[in-house]
């Protein structure tokens, strides 16, 4: 059974353009309303634009000392006048665009790099944040085009200066995007140190430390702690705060693992399961799969996704289940570094379409009135099965294929 991988491309292309056009209209018509955004989103936007980004400790309010790069953007909103509520609207059309982009780099057929793109930007947990000033999708959007341009290094002082400018947005939009910038820069480091000179090092440092660096200048000097009011190692934050190692993911793991679960499928759907059909697959093929040829390409996403994930196990979370769904807006970069692994594996495979089609099947779940995605429990088993009657002989060619030495 032959699918054409373009008319489901186009399936899914017509489908995220209709939430993105339905979000956009409830976005003009909506005001800000979301606790983040109006407790520290907006205000360090509006300070930003007043000027007042050097101020005294304790007088203004807690969450104001966290990074303000991304805040640069929605401060523009505030002076335009554009429906705040638009700042991830957009933020999400950005999004899909990279993804896009992201898709082309690892993925030889554009249609499939567009079901990859379209299947993740149209997830619920994505249009959960489209009515927010909350910064994820965005710090996601500098993560994915920081290895875009690492997996492409350039000797011109251009590719130096959006090399800066996309590192200091990452460690300037939140405190998490350090670790994520040293992620990247452990995996590519020997890449860029091959081309890097004084001319080319000066160039990158102005911007990275205009919009990243800046931001934890400001509270060293002006607190004694770079990550104020978090208490990390040895700086020591505002007093009764909650400390990054207080209440790790991991422990939500471990204590409410079913709550945990529920939180993943809510925001995310069949992705989560497809990630342990990944785990399950490395394990038993690891060896006999990276060994074969076309496929070597797979070992840095797969490898910035694991350390991805362990920094993840380590980041904040609350005890409240909503605290919980609202934590899975950290794992947008590691969504997409998975996604394109299974994506590759399948395009190896020959299995695009089967893919194709299950994800096709998950999405369709976001117009049924109410929500419900657990849905894919009941019906998702029933797809593959059919999917593996229809495409049984391309199954076992790819059954062979691994086979193969």
């Amino acid at each position: 059974m032959n699918i054409s991988l373009k008319v489901i491309s186009r399936i899914f292309l017509i489908i995220f353009v209709y939430f993105l056009i339905v979000n956009f209209f409830t976005g003009v018509y909506s005001l800000p309303s979301e606790g983040d955004s109006l407790n520290y989103h907006i205000p360090i936007a509006k300070n930003i634009l007043s000027g007042n980004i050097i101020f005294q400790k304790n007088i203004i309010e807690i969450e104001q000392w966290y990074p303000g790069a991304t805040e640069v953007i929605l401060g523009l909103f505030i002076l335009l006048h554009i429906p705040l509520n638009l700042f991830n609207v957009l933020a999400i059309a950005i999004f899909a665009i990279v993804l896009y982009q992201f898709g082309k780099l690892f993925l030889k057929n554009k249609d499939l790099a567009l079901i990859f793109a379209t299947s993740i930007a149209s997830l619920y947990g994505v249009f959960r944040l489209a009515h927010t000033q909350n910064v994820d999708i965005w710090l996601a959007v500098y993560f994915l085009l920081l290895i875009i341009l690492f997996e492409s290094p350039k000797k011109n002082l251009i590719y130096f200066l959006k090399l800066g400018f996309l590192s200091g947005m990452l460690i300037g939009s939140k405190y998490t995007g350090p670790l994520l910038f040293l992620i990247l820069s452990a995996v590519y480091v020997k890449d860029i140190l091959k081309i890097l000179n004084f001319k080319r090092l000066f160039i990158f440092l102005v911007p990275f430390s205009v919009f990243g660096l800046f931001w934890y200048f400001r509270n060293f000097i002006l607190t004694g702690s770079p990550v104020y009011p978090q208490s990390l190692l040895f700086f020591k934050g505002l007093p009764g705060w909650n400390s990054y190692l207080n209440s790790p993911m991991w422990k939500a793991f471990l204590n409410t693992p079913t709550q945990m679960i529920n939180a993943y499928v809510s925001e995310f759907m069949i992705w989560p399961l497809l990630a342990v059909f990944l785990f399950i697959f490395l394990l038993i093929f690891y060896k006999r799969f990276f060994k074969k040829k076309g496929i070597a390409s797979i070992k840095k996403p797969l490898f910035i996704s694991l350390l991805f994930f362990l920094i993840y196990l380590f980041l904040p979370y609350d005890n409240l289940y909503l605290g919980m769904v609202l934590s899975m807006r950290y794992t947008y970069g590691l969504l997409a570094l998975i996604g394109i692994s299974i994506f590759m594996i399948t395009e190896f495979l020959g299995l695009s379409e089967v893919l194709a089609l299950i994800l096709l099947t998950n999405t369709l779940v976001l117009f049924f009135p109410p929500y419900h995605p657990k849905f894919i429990f009941i019906y998702e088993p029933l797809v593959l099965l059919l999917l593996i009657v229809l495409f049984r002989e391309k199954f076992k060619k790819s059954v062979d294929k691994l086979r193969k030495n």
